[in-house]
């Protein structure tokens, strides 16, 4: 099964390049978010067909069972992590606003938010993390795609060992267990999704790259605080609270029984937090 892993990530990369014609020109701004909308659905009808054609089962993680009390659990998690992160920073003075750049960026930064999150979470929590779960359970399939993910951060320009850590650690962590917790990916996707938004909407540099949307903020003073020009997500302060938080999570999911030993995957029902 993991043979469609490289399948996928070919795909993407070229779904990727294919934006890339729009990016370099003047063009209205609705294109852009429907080219991302196009691409978010392209990737979930994609590994449906994996899943139907090659493990011939249901797919449990995507049933529009519930989708709308998934999808608003996802976005108040994260959007009690991002303030719990966000506001200290304001409060202390190192997150300040620098300049207002109208509505029209919002449609690009949510849709932008939407395509990375649905992509990002078919490859590693559908694909690879599930597939690894199968094979050598939930302990080792976190351990490997967190290093997986990490890496993949530590491609972009600039970024050190550590910040590629804290990365993986945020990310590798917190977004897997949920998915251990309930095996539904509406949830992990609009976690994801909503932290990404909330960063592009407030213009915080992710993973390193300049992002820019409704408002241009500034990040100021200690970078292992703030991350500094490569994003909170590479700072301590939201490291730490990820994973104080995805620790917590784990024991939850121990206490349940949820986790995996491997060499026993079943397509798990949706379960309540």
């Amino acid at each position: 099964m993991l043979v469609a892993v490289p399948y996928f990530v070919i795909a993407t990369r070229l779904l990727y390049r294919f934006l890339d014609l729009f990016h370099n020109q003047s063009i209205l701004f609705l294109i852009r978010p429907l080219t991302y909308l196009t691409i978010a659905l392209v990737v979930v009808a994609l590994y449906g067909l994996y899943v139907g054609w090659f493990e011939r089962r249901t797919l449990t993680e995507l049933l529009p069972t519930n989708r709308g009390r998934w999808i608003m659990t996802g976005f108040l998690y994260t959007s009690s992590f991002t303030a719990l992160v966000f506001v200290p920073l304001w409060l202390n003075g190192n997150l300040t606003v620098a300049a207002t750049n109208g509505w029209r960026y919002i449609p690009q930064a949510l849709t932008l938010a939407v395509m990375a999150a649905t992509v990002e979470e078919v490859l590693f929590r559908a694909l690879l993390f599930r597939l690894i779960e199968e094979a050598v359970g939930s302990i080792w399939a976190i351990l490997l795609v967190s290093l997986l993910f990490g890496l993949m951060h530590y491609a972009n320009p600039g970024t050190t060992v550590w910040r590629a850590g804290l990365a993986g650690l945020e990310a590798g962590l917190t977004l897997p267990v949920l998915f251990i917790l309930t095996r539904n990916l509406w949830l992990c996707i609009s976690a994801h999704a909503t932290w990404d938004a909330l960063n592009y909407v407030i213009g915080i540099p992710e993973s390193g790259g300049p992002t820019q949307g409704y408002i241009t903020s500034v990040l100021t003073g200690d970078e292992r605080l703030t991350g500094g020009a490569f994003g909170i997500e590479f700072s301590l302060l939201a490291s730490g609270l990820a994973s104080i938080v995805g620790l917590y999570l784990l024991w939850v999911a121990y206490r349940r029984n949820a986790l995996v030993k491997g060499k026993r995957y079943r397509s798990f029902p949706a379960q309540p937090m």
